[in-house]
């Protein structure tokens, strides 16, 4: 009798746990929480959000380009992961192990609860980190990174010597490749970005010398999304694969 009553109770707080989940998620992603889940930046499918306002497309599109380098990689982290989109899908297509890191609770919540619908997503794991010079060194070793959009944000806090610190820890961090992208002409002025000269070089330059071992390929141009505030909402970032030599 005692085993039953504990089987029932057991099972009674798992019901209650995935219960509370949900109840999260539908706060997390809606206004009056009995309306339909969104999300503005990243979309994620597995949870009925097949659009994303500002950079859904933008974020399909994205993994489009790189999923074809992840092939035959076993592990993988997404720096300012954001929802988790790619750590979903690197779990979902290569069955990858993935860690997906961001400062961001609300946006952890919804990863997290994202990953019980995601095929292999057992092997997803988000943490709740803010980096800088200090602390990347306990960041994971991986096959692969992916550092979308989170280097400006650096240069921005910390200023241009601690950011590249920070990106030279993230390298050592990374066995493989690293996918990097940041702000560019878009942010400049905003971010005081050191551009002197196109964006898209100067990265190039900046990541050549500063990068030891390095093989860079230009992945592509991507729409930054639709942000209202943004000074050139039409222009296209450059996304970089870096390759250990």
């Amino acid at each position: 009798m005692k085993n039953i009553i504990r089987k029932y109770h057991s099972n009674i707080k798992k019901y209650l746990t995935k219960f509370n989940s949900y109840i999260q998620f539908r706060i997390d992603t809606t206004k009056y929480i009995i309306d339909k889940p969104s999300f503005h930046y990243q979309p994620l499918p597995w949870v009925g959000i097949i659009t994303a306002d500002i950079r859904g497309e933008a974020t399909y599109g994205r993994w489009e380009a790189i999923q074809h380098y992840l092939k035959g990689y076993k592990s993988l982290k997404d720096i300012g992961c954001c929802v988790g989109f790619f750590c979903h899908k690197a779990v979902e297509t290569f069955d990858m192990n993935t860690i997906g890191i961001d400062s961001d609770e609300r946006f952890l919540r919804i990863a997290q609860y994202t990953k019980n619908n995601v095929k292999n997503g057992k092997n997803e794991t988000f943490c709740n980190m803010l980096i800088n010079e200090k602390n990347a060194d306990l960041l994971p070793q991986t096959d692969v990174t992916i550092l979308f959009s989170i280097w400006h944000h650096w240069c921005f806090r910390y200023g241009l010597d601690k950011a590249t610190e920070i990106l030279k820890i993230v390298w050592s961090k990374t066995n493989h490749i690293l996918f990097f992208e940041s702000g560019e002409e878009e942010l400049k002025k905003e971010y005081k970005l050191p551009f002197d000269k196109k964006a898209s070089e100067w990265l190039w330059d900046y990541l050549s010398s500063n990068l030891e071992e390095v093989k860079i390929e230009k992945v592509g141009e991507f729409a930054i999304g639709k942000y209202k505030n943004y000074s050139l909402p039409d222009h296209k970032r450059t996304v970089f694969a870096i390759f250990k030599t």
